[in-house]
């Protein structure tokens, strides 16, 4: 940065502050751009996401990175051994194998369940005794829900069945819903403790994720 040809910007000033920004948004297009080069470079990683401008909503380009990717998701529940009579089948159709069951410094049961397809871990975990009776909100602080991707519409329809056999509440769908404009057809469920569950087809989400393998 020259700063002798601007000798009366101050630090924190509005022209400052753009400069730096701008400097910062350099940096990270030549790294973004560098990682997309890289043969090395990690695939896992969300596919697209949107940003909202006075024009609308637009795709931003994917990049190859594990940074800001979720590592791993854990929910709680009530009745662990109850509870893993709907997650044992529901999360078996997804993909995901129970690899590890434990207990934590607390004394409290958990499952860790990894997706053998892509990495995906989602753990399942004892509520301690005392707070074990506390109903849970979708809107209160705190989870909303969690949403797993399908690679077909199919299959959106069969994990529908498949959850509906095993007691869980559908909310809405199997339907087309209007968040991408290349398709998002998904159905939205209660679980055990009502936890709220969204399994998805997104078909921009496939290609994308095709493409990068």
């Amino acid at each position: 940065m020259d700063h002798d040809s601007a000798p009366d910007q101050k630090p924190g000033s509005a022209a400052a502050l753009l400069e730096r920004d701008t400097e910062i948004r350099q940096l990270l297009e030549a790294r973004n751009a560098r990682l997309r080069e890289s043969p090395e470079a990690p695939i896992a990683r969300f596919d697209w996401i949107w940003s909202h401008d006075e024009v609308g909503a637009k795709t931003l380009e994917p990049v190859r990175s594990l940074l800001g990717s979720l590592n791993h998701v854990s929910i709680t529940v009530r009745d662990l051994d109850d509870a893993m009579r709907f997650f044992g089948p529901f999360l078996a159709f997804l993909g995901y194998d129970l690899v590890e069951s434990l207990r934590d410094p607390n004394g409290q049961r958990l499952h860790v369940n990894a997706n053998r397809h892509n990495g995906a871990v989602l753990n399942v975990w004892e509520a301690k005794p005392e707070l074990a009776a506390h109903p849970f909100e979708v809107y209160e602080v705190g989870l909303h829900h969690i949403a797993f991707n399908t690679d077909t519409r199919e299959q959106v329809d069969e994990a529908c069945a498949l959850v509906t056999r095993l007691g869980a509440r559908v909310l809405d769908g199997p339907a087309d819903f209007p968040y991408d404009p290349q398709g998002w057809y998904a159905v939205y469920f209660l679980g055990p403790d009502g936890l709220k569950f969204e399994v998805v087809h997104q078909p921009s989400k496939v290609r994308a994720w095709r493409a990068k393998r």
